[in-house]
């Protein structure tokens, strides 16, 4: 169980980070140098909320970093945005491990002393089959709690910093502080041209894509299957790296009430999306979940077709 030390400045705005950090390092360290006997890990979290309740382009602000990870997550309905980089703590199972389950997660967290930090991330969906060469740097899990980030909660804006003290918060500070130093203040995102596509690849073909169809179809009509959700991987390989962020970006501003996310662990390998489904959200002892999708008999009458779709809803 790690201790955990919180601090919340208010400051005039987001522009009076770079000089006002450090000061307030200063005071910190001042205030904490002789109480600083702790044995246990604590989590250092400094927050600072802007007067002016402005918020920035938090996406833009990202795109300027030149440190990884770099992570961002966006709910669907928008009342959390989140954009940050750096890691205070990570939890890791990498390809080769059988680790890839929510306990395992759990365990990892606490084992860490990490249970108050917030993590993004992600596991396979199948730890039973090889992890493909794309995903290296994933592994079957990675779960990153970011050093530094902006986050839109509620429509209250804040930036936070935050480590793991494991050999004294004053230490901890000092090296807070250090890095804080590397963090670029541009929140405009750069100018980025088009990639010039050299080739794209489906994998399985286009010719074989239809003979797995052909063969679904069969296997349905056999009732061997009740469904099946078919997919290809598509390979595209430019002239010159790809800037990913941008990207995300777009998809950020083009797909709203979905789930966006953007994990970029190191720096060209990055995985994004929009997801309109929630898997789970758990609140306290509340747990939830969807099924956007399910099949039922179309029904052979305007009352038949009505039962079913009432029972779709509550099951």
């Amino acid at each position: 169980m790690a201790g955990q030390l919180t601090s919340t400045f208010r400051i005039t705005s987001f522009s009076d980070l770079a000089t006002v950090f450090p000061r307030q390092v200063v005071v910190l360290k001042a205030r904490l140098h002789r109480g600083d006997s702790t044995s246990q890990p604590t989590i250092i979290k400094l927050k600072f909320e802007p007067e002016d309740g402005q918020t920035r382009d938090i996406l833009g602000w990202l795109s300027n970093q030149t440190h990884f990870p770099r992570l961002s997550w966006w709910s669907r309905d928008e009342k959390y945005q989140m954009a940050g980089f750096g890691s205070a703590a990570e939890i890791y199972s990498p390809a080769d491990s059988e680790k890839n389950t929510f306990d395992y997660l759990e365990n990892k967290r606490l084992e860490a002393g990490s249970e108050h930090l917030h993590f993004f991330g992600g596991l396979s969906f199948f730890p039973d089959q090889p992890v493909d060469h794309e995903w290296r740097t994933f592994g079957r899990t990675r779960f990153i709690a970011p050093q530094f980030y902006f986050e839109i909660d509620a429509g209250h804006p804040r930036f936070i910093a935050q480590i793991v003290a494991r050999a004294g918060i004053v230490p901890a500070l000092e090296q807070l502080n250090s890095d804080f130093a590397m963090i670029q203040w541009h929140f405009l995102p750069p100018e980025t041209a088009p990639a010039r596509i050299l080739g794209i690849h489906d994998f399985p073909t286009h010719t074989r894509w239809l003979k797995t169809h052909a063969d679904a179809l069969v296997k349905i009509r056999k009732q061997e299957f009740g469904k099946v959700v078919l997919s290809r991987k598509r390979v595209v390989k430019a002239a010159f790296n790809f800037r990913v962020l941008p990207i995300f970006i777009k998809l950020v501003h083009h797909n709203p009430g979905t789930a966006r996310f953007y994990f970029e662990f190191e720096q060209g390998q990055a995985f994004l999306g929009a997801s309109p489904e929630r898997l789970i959200n758990k609140t306290g002892q509340k747990l939830e979940s969807e099924a956007l999708e399910g099949t039922r008999p179309l029904g052979q009458s305007p009352a038949e077709a009505e039962n079913f779709r009432k029972e779709s809803l509550t099951h």
